[in-house]
């Protein structure tokens, strides 16, 4: 390694901070002890005695910074630059994005391995920080495992984002003195449809984000981090149309045509490229997002969202890159800018990662392959370094080469090898020049260099039996553009100037001020020279995908909060078992603008005793409270429940205008004339704090039941400043008990500065005594000391609205 190179490389134990020190606090991640003795055959994993997914790592705290940037730089980079990379960190408190997002990620994975009936334990393995992936390997032998399945949470190919890992793992398995384990590693997972469903979805929210403007005007930029020429130059699994900015342009594609399929439209797009650091004169992949829209205001363009297409889940890169500087450089030019979000933990991408665990599995029983048109092991030559630098020992591959598919730099260095894969294919890469947007299939990104279209990218195929899992349909992987883009508003855009810039009229990237760490999965450098510097859901949350639920693995496995728990969280989502309810995905709904409003009424004066005059004015009254767009949930007769009350009607909508004015209906109709307001109260989704999949039943795909309780609470001020993993301990208790009765529904919604109260809750159950049995369960839980306020109680049965007004005639 030449002494200019600032490439991530394996560290001597001593260089990486103290498990027990900088690391201390924290719980160690563990793996429930296993052996190929406890693995049946017929698991679904088989013959895996674990399941390691390899991430990059991150601090955790103040403390820890310092120790992780020495571990990452492998002392490279003097102490004092290091401090200003240094910087990023404490503004955060210590705390990397990339730590809670990849605990997420695990979390989403480890259930819907759960869910596949798969016994095999899944654990989180880092290189650069706890839980240290020399550690886990270690861990794992000493529990009995000897044959690892890796999955790196990168899903692109590159140095950075393959080859680097198995070389990792191959340091980290001497690090550890195991010399009787085999570690296979999951190929790159771009091609899953899921991904490219996920990063869609995220794009379509983000429109909300940005102020309605001409289609013309809007522009979609994915995002992805920047490599060396060489490193790009080399990147791929040695087929042609498969490196790495091939592998992007043919997701940007696809993700374009998905918007275009759901809404009907798609705005022009184009590639470009973060984090770019190094020596100002080594070439690079261009053009860098900052000066990419720099071109923007010239071409007409006015708004313009972010995709940060080449990033699985939130870390310092996207968070600084994109959310602090692109959005910056962005606001400077005077353009609207959303930044869409990572796909994290979609349900979509998280059930075609386990699918392909599930083939990779078979796979090793010489069961058929992993899905898509990446080899697993890896190809000899795959995805090196480009610079001319060693290779060193890697896992799952093999670097013997085919000696006409090799040319050797030096006689004496037989393991410095590279593979040209570019004498049948014209470049994907090199220095990108702005060419204009995407906008039809003459891209000037030739197709020629693409593999064949492969099935149906929409097809969604359900889990499959071990011996044959399911396979899943990669993307169609054609070098043609989107389709045009979506059409944000009928005005017509503003005249633009020159619709292209060449490479050469691109401003040159920046030398940078200071320091810089990559900490995502393309984690190609400690460098120098970097200066410190979701919501359009057309409809109900369920308008957003056109994917038949049910299909694969369950969508139920979203969460933004690592829990305490390697299960299931009591209260999380799942797939309905009930004929009246519906399945949802939790992302969407999280994502979603979702009200409810309670209206409480008592009858002021005797409705007609005339039937059919009860029946009219029932009728149109409702018919008009219709008009207003809301959905009644029910309407419920408190009678002999409640003195100073008759009848809660309980609506839902996408907004609160739409709720106020259903209510100003229902007050301004014939049946309003002889209602008098006794209780209102409006409110809200939004995410559980701890544990994302535990979605309010109403907003969840649950029918309503025949009884249902409303109350609100509020909760004590000290229930706010306590520790946040304390909160979390009782919120879980809360959740244990709440669950033991999943015949009672619950709906937990807030009203923050919507009123006098903080949370609205309703409880539906069929029989009423369940009801009472829930609240009374939850009365013995920790969480209930912090309860300032959770009357007044409305409870009543759901009837119909007729039938309601019909009971009015015995009072």
């Amino acid at each position: 390694m030449s002494d200019d190179s600032f490439f991530a490389a394996p560290r001597p134990d001593s260089s990486r901070p103290d498990a027990t020190g900088s690391a201390a606090g924290r719980p160690e991640t563990s793996a429930p002890g296993t052996s190929t003795a406890t693995i049946s055959s017929d698991d679904p994993l088989y013959p895996y005695d674990a399941v390691v997914v390899a991430s990059f790592g991150g601090p955790h705290n103040n403390d820890e910074v310092t120790p992780f940037l020495e571990h990452v730089s492998g002392g490279r980079i003097p102490p004092a630059r290091l401090q200003a990379v240094a910087e990023h960190y404490y503004r955060m408190d210590g705390m990397s994005p990339i730590n809670p997002a990849t605990d997420q990620l695990v979390d989403a994975l480890r259930q819907a391995v759960v869910q596949t009936g798969s016994a095999v334990p899944l654990v989180l393995g880092n290189r650069h920080g706890a839980p240290f992936l020399s550690d886990v390997l270690r861990r794992l032998r000493d529990e009995g495992a000897r044959r690892i399945l890796m999955v790196p949470t990168t899903a692109f190919s590159s140095y950075s984002g393959c080859r680097q890992y198995r070389e990792d793992a191959a340091s980290a398995l001497a690090e550890a003195g195991v010399t009787d384990m085999t570690i296979d590693m999951l190929p790159p997972f771009h091609e899953a449809p899921g991904f490219s469903t996920a990063n869609a979805h995220a794009v379509m929210n983000a429109f909300s984000q940005i102020p309605p403007t001409p289609l013309q005007a809007t522009r979609v930029v994915f995002v992805t981090h920047s490599i060396p020429q060489g490193m790009q130059d080399a990147s791929g699994n040695g087929r042609p149309g498969s490196d790495y900015v091939t592998q992007h342009m043919q997701v940007a594609s696809h993700v374009a045509d998905l918007v275009h399929q759901s809404f009907g439209n798609m705005p022009s797009w184009d590639l470009a490229y973060c984090s770019r650091s190094g020596r100002p004169s080594d070439p690079w992949l261009e053009p860098d997002i900052n000066d990419y829209l720099r071109t923007l205001p010239g071409q007409g363009v006015t708004s313009v969202v972010i995709c940060p297409l080449g990033f699985v889940t939130d870390h310092m890169e996207v968070v600084n890159d994109l959310d602090v500087e692109a959005s910056r450089t962005a606001r400077e030019l005077g353009l609207s800018v959303a930044r869409s979000a990572t796909v994290g933990t979609h349900p979509s991408l998280i059930s075609d990662i386990v699918t392909f665990m599930r083939a990779r599995a078979a796979q090793a029983l010489g069961k058929g392959q992993v899905p898509g048109s990446w080899p697993s092991p890896c190809m000899a030559g795959c995805c090196l370094r480009g610079d001319g630098s060693p290779c060193r020992p890697a896992i799952s591959g093999s670097d013997e080469l085919p000696q006409e598919s090799t040319s050797m730099d030096h006689d004496d260095a037989p393991a410095r090898v590279r593979v040209d894969h570019r004498d049948d294919a014209p470049s994907q890469g090199g220095s990108h020049a702005i060419d204009g947007p995407r906008a039809s299939a003459d891209s000037g990104h030739s197709s020629e260099a693409a593999a064949e279209p492969a099935a149906d990218p929409s097809a969604r195929g359900a889990a499959g039996s071990q011996a044959d899992p399911a396979p899943i349909p990669v993307v169609a992987l054609a070098g043609e553009a989107a389709p045009a883009g979506r059409k944000l508003t009928d005005e017509p855009a503003p005249a633009s100037g020159d619709d292209s810039a060449s490479a050469a009229s691109t401003p040159s990237t920046p030398a940078r001020s200071a320091d810089h760490v990559d900490e995502d999965e393309n984690d190609v450098v400690v460098a120098p020279a970097r200066a410190a510097s979701e919501h359009d859901l057309p409809g109900r949350a369920e308008r957003l995908s056109q994917e038949p639920a049910g299909q694969g693995a369950p969508h139920e496995v979203v969460t933004d909060q690592p829990t305490a728990s390697d299960e299931v969280p009591e209260g999380s989502y799942t797939e309905p078992t009930d004929p009246r309810d519906h399945s949802v995905i939790p992302a969407e709904v999280n994502q979603a603008s979702l009200w409810a409003m309670y209206s409480v009424f008592k009858v002021s004066k005797p409705l007609p005793a005339s039937g059919d005059r009860r029946a009219a004015i029932v009728s149109e009254s409702t018919a008009w409270v219709d008009e207003s767009g809301v959905e009644t949930r029910g309407w419920y007769d408190l009678g002999g429940l409640r003195a100073d009350a008759d009848v809660l009607v309980w609506w839902t909508a996408d907004t609160p205008e739409a709720l106020q004015d259903a209510y100003h209906r229902l007050r301004g109709s014939a049946l309003g004339a002889y209602l008098e307001p006794v209780w209102s109260s409006l409110a809200v989704h939004r995410p559980a704090e701890f544990n994302k999949r535990h979605l309010p039943s109403c907003f969840a795909g649950v029918a309503p039941r025949r009884w249902a309780a409303f109350y609100p609470f509020v909760r004590t001020k000290d229930w706010y400043l306590l520790d946040p993993a304390e909160r979390s301990t009782m919120l879980r208790e809360h959740g244990i008990a709440g669950a033991r009765s999943t015949d009672v529904k619950a709906s937990t919604l807030a009203s923050f500065a919507l009123g006098d109260y903080e949370w609205i809750l309703a409880l539906e159950g069929d029989d009423l005594s369940r009801v009472v049995d829930v609240m009374k369960d939850l009365r013995y839980v920790e969480a209930r000391r912090y309860v300032a306020i959770d009357i007044p109680f409305y409870t009543g049965e759901r009837v119909e609205p007729q039938v309601w007004a019909d009971r009015q005639q015995h009072r």
